[in-house]
């Protein structure tokens, strides 16, 4: 976990080729663990899907400002993993998980406005047309605000795509 924290300070600063792995690294190992439910194996593997989700949510703002549309793949992951550990499907996800996962759909959203590949991406527009407020249904409280805000900056970003066409 702390490997994961320290990639995502280190990688920007390394240049574009590193800040892709990164990411790339970074979107496997939350796909990885939320797949597997990892944070139901005890504490440590917790703190390693959160520190992915973390380094997911640093490194995706760096991505697009380097890669532009050749980001797109790593958004969608990021926003695909995020979703994942959210969803219900067992039990919910818990609060550390629910939270992490909040912000890295947060720090998409965000990401999206201005940029309208982005913005239109099928994972940030369910978010902006109802997905958001279904998610925020199955999260703890503390999750729920950020996932509410995740939709409203998702609806932001493809307002103002529409607006700028």
């Amino acid at each position: 976990a702390t490997a994961l924290y320290a990639l995502a300070v280190s990688a920007p600063a390394a240049g574009p080729d590193a800040l892709a792995a990164a990411a790339e690294t970074a979107t496997r190992c939350a796909s990885a663990c939320i797949g597997n439910r990892a944070h139901a194996l005890g504490a440590a593997h917790c703190a390693l899907t959160c520190a992915s989700l973390d380094a997911l949510r640093a490194l995706a703002p760096h991505a697009v400002a380097a890669h532009g549309e050749a980001a797109a793949p790593l958004i969608d992951g990021a926003v695909q993993a995020a979703i994942g550990a959210l969803e219900n499907r067992v039990a919910p996800a818990p609060e550390p998980v629910a939270r992490a996962a909040a912000w890295l759909l947060l720090a998409a959203a965000k990401t999206a406005r201005n940029r309208p590949w982005l913005a239109n991406s099928p994972q940030i527009a369910q978010l902006a047309d109802g997905g958001a407020a279904a998610l925020a249904r199955q999260v703890n409280a503390s999750a729920r605000a950020l996932v509410y805000r995740a939709g409203v900056a998702a609806r932001l970003a493809g307002e103002s795509t529409r607006l700028n066409e």
